[in-house]
């Protein structure tokens, strides 16, 4: 990504709408447009940088959904509409190192999800806790598995419905 073709264009952007604003008014779609006109190789040269950008905003918003596949639907009825995510953000090592990848919440281990939970989860100054439902699968789940972090979020959930048969 270049920083500095974003920062071009979000300066063009800036200005353009300063311009066009002076007489009141104005809406997102002539500033852009403006710019477009104006500009257009600017836009050109972020484009790929802007097309990944709101592709990683749509993965923000696709993760953040309850769990749609008939198989993980199921696997999570319990928790249904405590606001369970579908997939979480992990912190891995690659190549020396570290960066942030998604995996499906069933496949995380219990430990990835409360790592997932302690990274800014927490609203400022409140011990009020933004994920309650998630909160609430870790501690079932935590229990079920007696401590031990490295199972998986599915094989919890297995063991959990395996105690509740007996």
């Amino acid at each position: 990504m270049s920083k500095i073709d974003l920062s071009k264009l979000k300066t063009l952007l800036q200005e353009m709408m300063v311009q066009l604003g002076q007489d009141g008014s104005i809406s997102s779609a002539k500033v852009i447009a403006a710019v477009r006109k104006s500009s257009p190789q600017a836009v050109t040269l972020a484009s790929q940088d802007l097309e990944d950008l709101a592709m990683h905003w749509f993965f923000s918003r696709i993760a953040a959904m309850a769990p749609k596949d008939e198989r993980q639907a199921e696997l999570f009825s319990d928790y249904r509409g405590l606001g369970l995510h579908q997939f979480i953000t992990v912190q891995v090592e690659r190549g020396g190192q570290t960066q942030t990848e998604w995996k499906l919440l069933s496949k995380a281990t219990l430990r990835e999800v409360g790592a997932w939970l302690r990274r800014d989860r927490k609203k400022p100054n409140t011990k009020r806790i933004r994920e309650p439902g998630m909160a609430k699968m870790l501690r079932d789940l935590s229990k079920v598995a007696r401590g031990n972090q490295d199972v998986t979020v599915e094989a919890a959930l297995a063991l959990r419905a395996a105690s509740a048969r007996r």
